[in-house]
């Protein structure tokens, strides 16, 4: 124990997660600086116990991403969702989605970010950071034909450039290709457990035609924001996989969105799921969600989902269809399919 308090006292940094902070190795200490990262997804309570240990602090993350996961829904109802993150950056004048005031000393934002192209950037830019995030000159012009020319495929690169599939942007849309939505299985209450299996077939066929272009699958990630869309993905991954083993297709992820955040890969495919005839689109509304979702991609972001439904059921999910139309390139789950 004294070995163990003398390492500590003498450490100029100490890396531990909220919930070690309060073991015995750190009960007695006190620091100058407690830098809480990730602090937007971290519950209020957790992040006092580091906070209390300091003379000042520091909270690094992003509230316009995806909030704590929060198993009871009375709790979350009753405030638990909402981080000290969040209520710090509204005390302070940090302002909300979408405002471009001055940013006070307080609250600092980092506008400079080094994953995505400037296409994709460019929507969650205008939607989630008042048109403050912009992307780095390294990134900014970025595409998969770089990628391969890169890596000295010039043949794939050859045609990663002369296909507008492959481009930073794709929306593949699903109406009138019989892609309907259906009742999946369990998997986090009745919004989630939603499928839609020719979507995903959709989904699927985009993530081979990108690999038979000379993508590694491990360069891919095929997300979802429904449990049971992904059950149905890892399912025809499987079956890819078996039938070419050689291939690599178990290094392609696939994963809800939810699971998803903090990662990033070259290629993101996202399966909408969601197509019927209300326009009822569930949590597909969160746009903290579908924030998380475009912004894992690196150089290219395929959206397949069905335009009506997505469109017609939040203004949202309207504009995220329309920069996709505008800036992007356009295709149907047919024409996917049929290859």
């Amino acid at each position: 124990a004294k070995a163990v308090a003398s390492v500590v006292d003498t450490a100029r940094v100490v890396a531990a997660t909220l919930t070690g902070v309060p073991s015995r190795t750190l009960a007695h200490q006190a620091f100058d600086l407690a830098v809480v990262d990730e602090a937007a997804q971290a519950l209020e309570a957790a992040a006092w116990g580091a906070l209390l240990r300091a003379r000042r602090a520091v909270l690094v993350g992003d509230h316009r991403q995806l909030p704590p996961t929060i198993a009871c829904r009375a709790a979350a109802a009753g405030g638990l969702e909402t981080t000290l993150f969040e209520r710090a950056h509204a005390l302070l004048g940090g302002g909300g989605a979408g405002e471009a005031e001055p940013t006070p000393p307080a609250v600092a934002m980092l506008t400079c970010q080094y994953r995505m192209h400037k296409s994709i950037c460019g929507w969650a830019s205008g939607e989630q950071y008042g048109g403050k995030l912009v992307p780095d000159a390294s990134v900014a012009a970025h595409t998969l034909a770089d990628l391969l020319n890169e890596r000295g495929d010039a043949a794939g690169a050859e045609r990663m450039a002369s296909e507008e599939a492959f481009g930073p942007l794709l929306f593949i849309d699903t109406v009138g290709c019989d892609c309907d939505e259906a009742a999946g299985g369990s998997g986090g209450g009745a919004d989630a457990s939603i499928k839609n299996e020719r979507e995903g077939a959709a989904a699927w066929a985009h993530a081979v035609r990108l690999v038979g272009a000379g993508l590694a699958p491990a360069d891919i990630g095929l997300i979802s924001p429904y449990a049971a869309q992904v059950a149905l993905l890892r399912d025809l991954r499987a079956g890819a996989a078996a039938a070419e083993p050689a291939r690599g297709w178990e290094g392609l992820e696939v994963s809800t969105v939810d699971g998803f955040q903090g990662r990033e890969k070259e290629a993101v495919i996202i399966s909408a799921v969601r197509s019927n005839p209300a326009h009822t689109v569930g949590f597909l509304a969160d746009d903290r969600r579908m924030n998380v979702a475009v912004t894992r991609g690196r150089r290219h972001v395929a959206l397949v989902g069905d335009s009506e439904t997505l469109g017609g059921g939040d203004p949202f999910l309207k504009r995220l269809v329309a920069w996709f139309e505008e800036w992007g390139a356009y295709d149907s789950a047919d024409g996917v399919l049929q290859g």
